[in-house]
């Protein structure tokens, strides 16, 4: 994505601009700057946020929602489009020996726990 000084930099040369930079220069100029259309190289986050550049409306703050949960939402699917085993350690007399996959650390705290699960264990 483009940083912050030549978003800056295309800003202020867009306002300096007057009545010359009509909306339709704008987004052509933007598109110029993004190296539009060879999109292949953004992620599907980034290609909301040039659009939302391109139509003068906020960009949403990648620290927080809806940015983060779309993001994890993106991660959930790739891990099961383009699923890899992971090795994880469910049970170990050392507490500090067991493993959480990587996707079920980031998911813990999105949802409540399952009313039909129970801390044990069926199959022991």
């Amino acid at each position: 994505m483009v940083d912050s000084e030549k978003r800056d930099h295309v800003t202020q040369t867009l306002e300096t601009g007057g009545d010359y930079c009509y909306a339709s220069e704008k987004r052509i100029f933007l598109l110029t700057i993004y190296s539009l259309p060879k999109t292949a190289k953004y992620s599907i986050l980034e290609k909301y946020q040039i659009a939302l550049t391109l139509a003068d409306k906020n960009l949403f703050k990648k620290g927080v929602s809806p940015y983060q949960d779309v993001y994890l939402l993106i991660q959930v699917r790739n891990a099961i489009t383009h699923y890899e085993p992971e090795w994880v350690t469910t049970e170990s007399e050392f507490p500090e020996k067991i493993t959480e996959q990587a996707l079920e650390k980031k998911l813990k705290h999105k949802f409540g726990l399952n009313p039909f699960a129970s801390d044990c264990h069926f199959l022991s």
